[in-house]
Order: structure tokens, then sequence, then C-alpha cells
């Protein structure tokens, strides 16, 4: 599957959103998020090798738990993230993590 295809997904045409009884906003809310989710994960599962000394396969897990940190608001112990009630992220420390890393 190329990188396209993984952050656009496909077209919702099945009537999901008028048969749960959600508004815009919650779908574009909702929609922002899983596509922020897919954003890290797959920058993690692209990634290299550079001077902060993770390895691939260490930063792929680290990005993977920060998405879970978007998801659900889990902790992520490596980036000093603790876990938070819901609706609520760390959102000042997520940003600082893509900007650092890109």
């Amino acid at each position: 599957m190329n990188l396209v295809t993984r952050l656009m997904g496909g077209a919702r045409t099945d009537g999901a959103t008028a048969a749960t009884g959600a508004t815009p906003m919650d779908d574009t809310a909702n929609g922002a998020l899983d596509t922020l989710c897919c954003v890290l994960r797959t920058m993690g599962e692209v990634s290299f090798s550079i001077e902060d000394k993770l390895e691939p396969g260490e930063f792929q897990a680290l990005c993977a738990s920060v998405a879970c940190h978007v998801e659900n608001g889990a902790a992520v112990p490596e980036l000093d993230i603790a876990a938070t009630d819901a609706g609520t992220r760390n959102w000042g420390q997520l940003r600082r993590f893509y900007i650092d890393r890109r």
C-alpha cells in the first residue's frame, strides 16, 4: 500500500454518519484524529536512523505509543507524557515530538 493511499483511505459511501447520528463536526474531529494517528504510525514505519540514535524499530514503537496517546490518552513514558483523562491530550508535547523529528 502506498503512502498516499494509507493517509487518504477510502471515501465513505455507506451513509455511516447519518446512521449514527454524528454531526459533521464530530465526523471531522474523528477523521482528523484518525488521520493524525495514521500519519504518526506511518512516520515510524518509514523511518530511518538519524542523529537521535534511535534505531528505526525503536522509533516505530515510539510513534505507535504517541498515536495511542492521541487515540485514547495513553501514557508515553519515553517522552514524559502522562496518561490523560477523556478528551484531553498533551498537544504541545505531541507537536514538539513531530517538529523535533522532522
